[in-house]
């Protein structure tokens, strides 16, 4: 009995290292996929740039600077101005609070109106 219970071991032993070696193959696999795919993208982009300047006819300084100075949301986003404007453009977000007699300031419920 002791020897079957041995084999068995052994057999469970390697199969779980083939299931391991394999998970990691697989991992591998997908990673080096995922490392070509945003190369390739990348290259595209790149091309695609370049064609845009040969286009303007622009140097590779001036077109950096075209393309650095170009306002992106994300430029907007940072732009204190833009946000007070975000801020004043959605009034219905706003909470009304009332100030009670007393001084002390008044919370609304969620079913209370909104501004």
């Amino acid at each position: 009995m002791i020897g079957n219970d041995s084999t068995y071991l052994i057999f469970e032993g390697k199969f779980i290292k083939g299931i391991l070696i394999t998970l990691y193959i697989i991992f591998g696999l997908s990673c080096c996929s995922v490392i070509v795919v945003s190369y390739c993208v990348h290259r595209k982009h790149v091309q695609e740039h370049e064609k845009e300047r040969e286009e303007s006819g622009l140097s590779h300084g001036e077109y950096a600077a075209l393309k650095h100075s170009r306002t992106t949301a994300f430029n907007k986003a940072l732009d204190p101005d833009y946000e007070a404007a975000m801020r004043d453009a959605t009034p219905s977000m706003k909470v009304v609070r009332k100030t009670k007699s007393d001084g002390k300031i008044e919370i609304p419920d969620a079913d209370k109106q909104l501004v």
